[in-house]
């Protein structure tokens, strides 16, 4: 990793790296923006899963569907209002 490692940013105490290869980086993006998409609206964190994995092998999220039926009980997330 240190061929990697830029200047360290004093503030966060952590060092700076980008990743050898561009498309990683760019992937991330296209990861945190779905997910921060999905939850914002609401969206079963399944159907999420499949659709961030359509991103990780190189196909177009919309293009995916979950195969778990839309009824089923979802697991509960740390803001349901019982957790606190």
């Amino acid at each position: 990793m240190l061929p990697h490692r830029g200047k360290l940013d004093q503030p966060s105490f952590s060092y700076r790296w980008t990743h050898p290869d561009p498309g990683m980086d760019h992937l991330q993006k296209e990861v945190a923006a779905l997910v921060e998409h999905d939850t914002q609206a609401g969206e079963d964190p399944a159907s999420t899963f499949y659709r961030v994995q359509a991103l990780a092998r190189g196909r177009r999220p919309t293009d995916v569907s979950s195969q778990l039926p839309r009824e089923r009980m979802r697991p509960p997330r740390l803001s349901e209002p019982w957790f606190c």
